[in-house]
């Protein structure tokens, strides 16, 4: 959410925020989750008056293409291909099963995928899909971010998500599919790469940190319990 500035400091926040703990409470949910910038101190006393409570940070990772020379990556142990059409039912599986667990995750549907996978910043190239026979074991999705607004428009590469089956994993599978998808973006142009991950578990960080992204901004998330 966001105030025009002209228009802060007149309680409409609060009256917002009010607002959309209703409709939570009404929908049935039990909480509601604020992400801000660690930077931001007005929200984070705005967290506090209205009895938001810190439970988890992630952080915010770029990586500059320039001046660095991306490792090799190697994948003898499995079929690396783009997603095809149809497939997309494939890639829900897999990001349901490497992700089980994960805070903050909720199992996708096909239907949420075959959405996010059409819009403008996702087409299914960008997506790199393992496969070990015909089952698939790993993905790596990859965007490219427009910023409409800026002139000349800036194009931004993002990690939207990466994710290996737990019966795969420490096989290298996770970096090799991060290089292939550094690889998939710098060829389309992209000099900078973005992505986010939980600031509370340390192997996605040294995965991350080994290829050359830097921590850039750390995002705080807050919560209120509705029942």
């Amino acid at each position: 959410g966001a105030i025009h500035p002209s228009h802060r400091r007149r309680g409409i926040a609060t009256a917002l925020f009010d607002g959309a703990i209703r409709h939570a409470g009404q929908a049935g949910l039990n909480a509601a989750q604020i992400c801000i910038p660690e930077s931001n101190e007005a929200a984070k006393k705005m967290m506090a008056d209205l009895d938001l409570k810190y439970i988890r940070y992630f952080i915010g990772f770029q990586l500059d293409f320039s001046g660095i020379q991306l490792p090799d990556a190697t994948t003898a142990d499995c079929v690396i291909r783009h997603l095809r059409s149809g497939k997309e039912p494939q890639l829900t599986a897999i990001q349901n099963l490497a992700f089980a667990g994960a805070w903050g995750f909720n199992p996708n549907t096909t239907e949420e995928i075959l959405y996010r996978v059409h819009l403008n910043s996702s087409t299914l190239e960008g997506v790199l899909m393992a496969y070990r026979g015909d089952h698939p074991i790993g993905y790596c999705w990859t965007r490219i971010l427009v910023n409409e607004i800026s002139t000349p428009k800036t194009r931004t590469g993002e990690i939207h998500m990466i994710g290996v089956d737990p019966d795969f994993r420490t096989k290298c599978l996770g970096r090799n599919l991060l290089l292939l998808g550094l690889n998939h973006l710098k060829r389309k142009g992209i000099e900078k790469v973005e992505l986010t991950a939980d600031g509370e578990d340390p192997v996605p960080r040294r995965l991350y940190e080994s290829v050359g992204f830097k921590e850039m901004i750390k995002m705080l998330w807050y919560e209120k319990k509705l029942i």
